[in-house]
């Protein structure tokens, strides 16, 4: 089930039975590490969120045992992201919105938008939805979510569609 995922799933999720980055060790998560449950360092559900760890640091050896990480307030995806959000909502017909998000697509190693959905340039709603979709893949787990959800108002709603279908939120 993990085979020929995205690229971006492989960078941001470390699921039970992948090889570890450094000496090449399959890990299996195993109801918190061992039969009894008594372990607390494993993770219950399978799966660890990777995007953030850095990928030098290896608890063995000689390896290093940790490395400073300065948290990243803005990416340049996001303001990319963001800036064809804008675009789409101003002017739809502008060819750059489909540049931006292909900007994000191509350094993840993906098929361009461009390529795979030509009929899109122009249309708001599908070129809408793309946009959020990009976002939401690709600044998975970095705390921009709940903003988007609250600016597109689509929190409450079940289809996705939001405020566009009648739905209200009690918080706007």
């Amino acid at each position: 089930m993990y085979v020929g995922r995205e690229p971006r799933f492989y960078q941001a999720i470390f699921y039970n039975g992948r090889r570890w980055h450094v000496g090449n060790e399959q890990i299996f998560f195993n109801r918190g590490g061992n039969s009894d449950n008594s372990a607390q360092d494993h993770s219950r559900t399978g799966y660890i969120f990777y995007k953030k760890l850095s990928k030098r640091v290896y608890n063995q050896g000689s390896n290093p045992k940790s490395e400073y990480r300065p948290g990243i307030i803005f990416r340049l995806a996001e303001f990319y992201l963001l800036y064809a959000e804008a675009l789409n909502e101003v002017t739809p017909a502008d060819p750059n919105i489909i540049t931006y998000i292909d900007r994000v697509r191509s350094r993840a190693g993906i098929p361009l938008l461009a390529d795979i959905k030509p009929g899109i340039r122009g249309n708001q709603a599908a070129q809408r939805e793309a946009v959020r979709a990009e976002m939401r893949v690709e600044l998975a787990g970095e705390g921009q979510r709940y903003f988007d959800v609250r600016r597109w108002m689509i929190a409450e709603a079940p289809s996705g569609k939001g405020a566009q279908e009648g739905h209200i939120t009690a918080w706007t």
